[in-house]
């Protein structure tokens, strides 16, 4: 079974830490054959000095350097075009034992699991909202994907080939495709660990930027609201015209306040910001040879 790794490194991660453990972790003794796909920011100087340090030592590291900022769908997206394995696993430097995840994912996988989505556990109280939440989440995303947002973690888990061959054909619903709970013909499982690990998190920055229609039409809602309620208070004729008119805008922005704010969460989730484009793997090919 050919085994692929991928390792999204960011400007905050500690490679040398995190890989110096790595490789003498049970999962990498077992599974030497494994090709390891790292990203990592052509500007990233620490980082970049340790990783080349390491592809001297092990020929399985595809090193990659990418000229702009990335996020995890990113590399995600450009793995599943450029290299081919069996099993894609999907890696997180924040966490420190994650060879164990990588053994119970593999183990899914054997057990027929085509795809294993990562939850962190919740006590019965977060489980109960969890649960509302996401009944109401997905019924918004559907309106944009036709499929079932896992809410997993989303720098987290296992996809086989049959599924990036399916990601392949659609290449511009990968990301998206890859996070749905069901698909015809495929078993989908999951695996838990604990609430406090920690996992990656988009920048912040990019957050407020894909929720600025939400922010937007929601000012409109409580603008129109006020407007509403000062009318009422210094208007004395046309009243009944005037809180139709008012009443309906509220109304249409507050839907789509609510509809962005599902949309945008979603696109947060699986949108790529940069996509990695052919002219840097061309690069990176060059440096190689």
């Amino acid at each position: 079974m050919k085994i692929n790794c991928l390792f999204p490194i960011f400007e905050e991660n500690n490679a040398k830490l995190f890989f110096d453990k790595f490789f003498k972790s049970s999962f990498y003794k077992q599974n030497k054959n494994c090709s390891l796909l790292i990203y990592v920011n052509s500007k990233d100087e620490n980082n970049i000095k340790t990783l080349k340090s390491l592809t001297k030592k092990h020929k399985n590291i595809l090193l990659n350097l990418v000229e702009k900022d990335f996020n995890y769908n990113d590399v995600f997206l450009n793995a599943i075009q450029t290299y081919s394995c069996d099993v894609l696993l999907l890696g997180d430097t924040q966490i420190e034992n994650i060879d164990r995840l990588f053994n119970a994912l593999i183990k899914k996988h054997l057990n027929g699991a085509n795809i294993v989505h990562i939850k962190k556990k919740s006590n019965k109280f977060e489980t109960f909202f969890k649960n509302i939440f996401s009944k109401f989440y997905n019924f918004f995303v559907n309106l944009f994907s036709y499929q079932n947002d896992a809410l997993n973690v989303t720098s987290l888990g296992l996809i086989d080939k049959n599924i990036i061959d399916i990601l392949l054909s659609l290449p511009n619903k990968a990301t998206r495709l890859k996070n749905c709970t069901k698909m015809y013909g495929f078993n989908i499982d999951y695996l838990y660990i604990d609430k406090n690990i920690k996992t990656y998190k988009p920048k912040r920055k990019k957050i407020l930027s894909y929720f600025k229609q939400t922010w937007i039409t929601l000012s409109i809602f409580f603008v129109s609201l006020l407007i509403i309620i000062l009318g009422n208070i210094y208007m004395d004729k046309s009243l009944i015209l005037f809180n139709f008119f008012m009443i309906a805008i509220c109304l249409i922005n507050l839907v789509l306040s609510v509809t962005f704010f599902f949309k945008n969460a979603l696109d947060l989730r699986t949108k790529t910001s940069c996509a990695i484009k052919d002219l840097i793997i061309k690069k990176i090919e060059k440096e190689k040879k």
